[in-house]
């Protein structure tokens, strides 16, 4: 492959961004504690941190991807990096919780965002066959910033403040920004009519935040109230998928739904990004305010996770063949499901090789998911419909991701204990990994539909 000066100089810039997403999920989470301390915020506040970037995640990735592919990659790219950086800089001035749960909402917008325009750009510039290659870079990219981001938010806690982990990743998006606005090439998806899903998106929105609701705050609605939320939520999703069958260029594209590559390929997805998104909500709190580990040496532990992920990333990247996928994804799942399995004999003095064991059985678990996952899924995409395809795979993780996120933070707090919340929370990973695996299954080639 003939690489010149400028398409190097994009794909820098663009496996830039990608990094950013790694460092804000992964530096973020790690100092939480440290947040929950220096403003005296409840674990509930906490919560919805982390929830409202989810919920804005999930409500904008789909029509991202769709603005993309209508007004132009590259310029809707560079839009989602200003929305991230805004998000940065007022979480770095941040004092109060309303203000820190905006600083999210900004940062979750950029993501929804940058995390399937990102990927849609690179995949975008190289042919069918070099696909996986394309996945592999953004996958890379993403590990390599997670790899950095738990031990980089440590050091930056415990030496200036958690203030410096939101700063310190500005100059990235700077970075990434200036890069794509000079080498990348415009893209944009000339095949399907020029339209906006925009009631897709308030179906979509509106029912994941009353299911949100539901699940997290039930302990504040009286049981009429409960009932509704629980009516609402089915009501709209039935809605949006009964508006799929008419709208011109629906959120949910049938033909990506019919597929049942696509789907598992996705829902093996939803289930490995709802056991990551709730394994770095809780192991922070765990190990900080159980284990009373200093930040530093929490990042050094999460790096148990994000390691394998970097250096197993390009190795499956380059082995990765879609017919074979299906046992990579169920090898990667029981990797998990055993880590989950450690998890739940956690205690306040837990030997720290335990912890170890179990952060890399996580981290080994979710390099053999994390790729092959996406590369399968888009095998059965048209080349002009990456964009929309991308922003449907990945509302499927962050719906996961904020499902997790929302069941177990409730069932952590059901439990005045938090070692006994932790541990009904860990369970609820024991299941889902067990789900995962049989999403694998379902994409044995030999399996007839």
């Amino acid at each position: 492959m003939n690489l010149n000066y400028r398409r190097l100089a994009s794909l820098f810039g663009i496996g830039s961004g990608a990094a950013i997403l790694g460092l804000v999920f992964t530096s973020i989470n790690t100092t939480l504690p440290l947040i929950q301390d220096s403003l005296h915020l409840p674990l509930k506040t906490l919560q919805w941190m982390m929830l409202t970037f989810g919920l804005i995640n999930c409500s904008f990735l789909v029509i991202s991807g769709r603005f993309a592919d209508i007004f132009g990659r590259k310029r809707i790219y560079l839009i989602g990096l200003l929305f991230s950086g805004s998000g940065m800089l007022i979480g770095g001035l941040s004092q109060t919780s309303p203000f820190m749960i905006l600083s999210m909402a900004f940062i979750g917008l950029g993501n929804s965002i940058v995390l399937p325009v990102s990927q849609a750009m690179l995949v975008a510039a190289f042919p069918k066959d070099q696909k996986s290659f394309a996945i592999s870079i953004w996958a890379v990219s993403i590990a390599i910033a997670m790899a950095v981001g738990p031990l980089a938010s440590g050091l930056l806690s415990q030496f200036i403040g958690w203030e410096g982990v939101f700063l310190a990743i500005i100059p990235l998006v700077a970075i990434s920004f200036l890069l794509v606005l000079l080498f990348a090439k415009e893209s944009k998806n000339h095949v399907d009519l020029p339209s906006i899903d925009s009631k897709g998106m308030v179906f979509l929105s509106t029912g994941l935040l009353s299911t949100v609701l539901l699940i997290t705050e039930y302990s504040h609605f009286s049981v009429p109230m409960m009932i509704f939320l629980l009516a609402f939520s089915i009501t709209t999703f039935s809605l949006l998928w009964k508006h799929s069958e008419t709208a011109s260029v629906p959120i949910l594209v049938k033909e990506f739904i019919k597929s049942p590559q696509f789907v598992f390929s996705s829902l093996a997805s939803f289930c490995l990004i709802f056991y990551l998104w709730a394994t770095f909500f809780l192991l922070p709190l765990y190990l900080q305010n159980i284990r009373h580990l200093s930040p530093i040496a929490t990042g050094i532990a999460l790096l148990g996770v994000t390691v394998p992920v970097a250096f197993l990333s390009p190795l499956l990247g380059k082995k990765y063949h879609h017919h074979r996928s299906w046992k990579w994804i169920f090898f990667g799942f029981f990797s998990i499901f055993l880590s989950a399995i450690l998890q739940v004999f956690y205690k306040d003095l837990t030997a720290f090789p335990l912890i170890l064991l179990s952060l890399i059985l996580s981290g080994i678990g979710f390099s053999f998911v994390l790729s092959p996952t996406a590369a399968t899924a888009f095998c059965v995409v048209p080349e002009h419909k990456v964009g929309i395809a991308s922003g449907t795979f990945i509302t499927f993780q962050e719906v996961g991701g904020t499902l997790g996120l929302a069941i177990c933070s409730m069932l952590l707090q059901l439990h005045p204990n938090f070692l006994s919340g932790m541990r009904w929370a860990t369970y609820a990973l024991i299941v889902i990994s067990f789900l995962g695996a049989l999403c694998s299954l379902m994409l044995n080639p030999k399996r007839k539909f």
